[in-house]
C-alpha cells in the first residue's frame, strides 16, 4: 500500500517518562540506503507528528521509548503512520540536534524523572557510509560508481556536505573504517554482493514463534 502513496518518508522518536512525553526528534530521508533504509538524514520539526506521540503515550502511559516511521505527503497533509516500535531507532540525529534520547531513556531506567528536553535543531544531516554504499550496489550500481561514491563520503562532497557520520565515524574511531573498507572492498569486486551482505546483517535476532514460546517457558512473562 506504501508503494502508491507519493510521499517523504521519515521518522520519529520519543522517550515518555510515566506517560508525559519528555523527548522527542524527528527526520527525513534524503538518500535511501539498502532495504529502503536512511543512507543520509535530516532533521525536521514536525510539531503534528509530536502531538500523535504525545496522545498516544498519555493514552497508554507509556514509560520509555516509541518510535514511528510515517509518510509526508505535504506539509499541509496530516501524516500516515506506517509503523511503531518500542524502542528508539537510530538515534544519533537525534543527538547530533541536541536532542540525547539515549541519555533520557537511561536515567529513566534508573528510576529518575528528567525535565522534558527543548526541541530538536532543524536541518542537520548525517549520514551512514555503509548504508549509501550497500544502497548504490542492490540498486544495480556498477564499481564506477562506487567509487564515486566512496570519493563523496571521504571527501565530504555531494550529497555528504555538511553531513556527519553516525555508525563510522573514522576521524574520531579508527577502527570502525575496518568494516567500512571492507565493505568497500566487496562492492568493488562485486557491486551485487550488496544485497547478500544486507541480507546477512538481520534474522537471526528477530522474535519468532520458537523464541517466544523459549520466553514463555521460562517464566519471564510472569
Amino acid at each position: 500500500m506504501q508503494d502508491f502513496i507519493a510521499g517523504t518518508t521519515e521518522k520519529a522518536q520519543s522517550v515518555f517518562c510515566r506517560g508525559q512525553l519528555i523527548g522527542f526528534h524527528a527526520y527525513r530521508q534524503v538518500a535511501a540506503g539498502v532495504g529502503g533504509g536512511e543512507a543520509i538524514k535530516q532533521s525536521v520539526s514536525r510539531r503534528v507528528v509530536r502531538a500523535y506521540l504525545e496522545e498516544i503515550g498519555q493514552a497508554l502511559e507509556w514509560h520509555g521509548a516509541l518510535s514511528v516511521d510515517y509518510l509526508m505527503r505535504g506539509d499541509d497533509d496530516p501524516p500516515l503512520l506506517i509503523d511503531c516500535n518500542p524502542r528508539l531507532v537510530e538515534p544519533m540525529n537525534a543527538f547530533r540536534s541536541g536532542v540525547d534520547l539515549v541519555g533520557l531513556l537511561l536515567r529513566i531506567s534508573l528510576g529518575e524523572t528528567p525535565e522534558a528536553l527543548p526541541a530538536s535543531r532543524d536541518g542537520m544531516l548525517t549520514h551512514l557510509a555503509m548504508q549509501a554504499l550497500l544502497g548504490c550496489g542492490a540498486r544495480g550500481g556498477t564499481r564506477r560508481d562506487i567509487v564515486r561514491e566512496c570519493r563523496h563520503v571521504v571527501a565530504a562532497s555531494g550529497p555528504y556536505a555538511g553531513s556527519s557520520e553516525e555508525l563510522t565515524p573514522a576521524q574520531s574511531d579508527w577502527i570502525s573504517a575496518v568494516p567500512l573498507a571492507m565493505v568497500a572492498a566487496l562492492l568493488l569486486a562485486s557491486p551485487k554482493l550488496a544485497v547478500k551482505l544486507a541480507r546477512g546483517g538481520f534474522g537471526a535476532h528477530l522474535l519468532n514463534l520458537r523464541s517466544i514460546r523459549m520466553i514463555e517457558e521460562d517464566g519471564f512473562g510472569e
